[in-house]
């Protein structure tokens, strides 16, 4: 019987080792690893990726029979970056109406996947087309980063985002009942505004009591659901951080923040969206919209998409007060980013942007703080995994995470500008042909 028994387990484990064996293999030899931890370069290093995953990170040669090889030297590994806040494009037409356009939305997940994006999470948008948007990636019938959604978010009536497709919500049950519309939809993180004035603190609006959003919140949570919210004034952030929210999806911007938050929120391991380049790009563009001829951004912008920011969208900050305040709110926003950064929070990178070239935007914005190249990648990485609730699954070079990948031609670490300078993107243990994306750039 005991014989038996061991024939047995030999078979099983001959047949997992032979299943193995038999799935596509990756392997990169002589690279340098950064891994988004926050740990040192690792130079030398030879990594295995089976399947979808990285299965064995060595300082020597693994044989692997069959593997596709990627000669690293001279090049540098790390995790896909991943935009932990974005609104994709396509699911609202020019009438600003709601619409499912798949062909716009996989247009602007191409754009982030050329950029080295290897997950996004859409902070609110159109739920239909979304959800549509997430099946299709999931199911494995469009090449897309790993998209995370909300679907619709939660405001009060006349309230901030009113009128983009958010649930209007006045009373507990008006909420549990959104909810359990949206909860139908499993969305990823569920959204809440927290904001009495609109942008610019032009003029007030209706917001949640404390008391309901606490209670609201506290519904999300027994329901198994993570929460968020767009809080970017000083004392509706404490009062966010205080009623138990999960994540911020911005950083504070609207007003100065006191000396207690930042620890707070460090000390509750709230992760923050870090979203500067959405400011940035306000005020910048209302300025000069030069950096659209950067070559990252003519790789995915259509001539249509340049007439829009370089023209429409220019006239628009130049013409309003948008341009002023969006000045003021970035250095507001950076700020309270750096104050969040010495107090030992979890910043996630983000862009509330939806075109990929951003996302090295942020990064570069971040470094620009005086936050060291090695522990920004860990914020666009690692960190916005966290973020996500990933952090097991990926967001680093680590045995057993997904290979969510992206060679490097030059050392971030010592320019984080070289995040630009991708040679190969590899997304659940794929080689992404950059060449064959839906993109302006393989048009030409």
């Amino acid at each position: 019987m005991k014989m038996l028994i061991r024939h047995t387990l030999l078979a099983l484990y001959l047949g997992a080792a032979a299943a193995i064996a038999a799935e596509p293999a990756v392997l990169i030899s002589n690279v340098t690893v950064i891994d988004g931890t926050g740990r040192a370069p690792q130079p030398g290093r030879t990594v295995l990726v089976q399947g979808d995953k990285i299965v064995a990170i060595r300082d020597h040669d693994i044989p692997t029979p069959g593997a596709t090889k990627i000669d690293g030297r001279g090049k540098f590994l790390i995790p896909g970056l991943i935009d932990t806040h974005i609104h994709l494009q396509g699911g609202r037409g020019a009438d600003r109406n709601p619409t499912v356009d798949v062909d716009t939305g996989r247009r602007f997940l191409h754009g982030f996947l050329y950029a080295g994006t290897t997950a996004v999470y859409d902070s609110a948008n159109y739920d239909k087309f979304i959800f549509t948007m997430r099946d299709l990636e999931r199911s494995g019938r469009m090449i897309s980063p790993r998209i995370y959604a909300t679907g619709y978010l939660l405001t009060r009536p006349k309230g901030y985002a009113d009128g983009g497709g958010a649930a209007t919500v006045d009373t507990f049950e008006q909420g549990t009942a959104a909810l359990d519309r949206l909860i139908v939809q499993k969305p990823d993180l569920i959204k809440f505004i927290l904001a009495p004035h609109t942008v610019g603190m032009v003029q007030e609006v209706p917001t949640f009591s404390p008391e309901l959003f606490h209670r609201l919140l506290m519904y999300a949570n027994s329901r198994g659901y993570r929460t968020t919210v767009h809080a970017t004034e000083g004392p509706v952030q404490r009062q966010a951080v205080e009623a138990g929210i999960d994540a911020l999806a911005h950083p504070v911007y609207m007003t100065a923040t006191d000396n207690e938050l930042a620890p707070m929120i460090a000390a509750r391991n709230i992760p923050v969206s870090t979203t500067l380049v959405v400011l940035w790009n306000i005020f910048s563009l209302a300025e000069d919209s030069k950096h659209f001829d950067d070559p990252l951004y003519r790789a995915m912008l259509t001539p249509e998409d340049r007439v829009y920011f370089h023209d429409v969208e220019q006239q628009r900050y130049k013409t309003t007060t948008l341009g002023k305040w969006g000045k003021e709110a970035f250095q507001l926003a950076s700020t309270n980013v750096r104050k969040l950064y010495d107090a030992g929070a979890t910043l996630a990178l983000g862009t509330d942007r939806t075109i990929g070239a951003t996302v090295h935007q942020e990064l570069e914005l971040l470094v620009g703080l005086g936050i060291p190249p090695l522990q920004a990648l860990k914020i666009g990485t690692l960190n916005a995994a966290k973020y996500l609730r990933q952090e097991d699954r990926m967001g680093s070079v680590e045995e057993g995470k997904l290979a969510d990948l992206v060679l490097l031609d030059a050392d971030p670490t010592t320019d984080i500008k070289n995040t630009r300078k991708i040679s190969q993107v590899i997304l659940g243990g794929k080689v992404v042909d950059r060449g064959a994306l839906d993109l302006p750039i393989n048009k030409r």
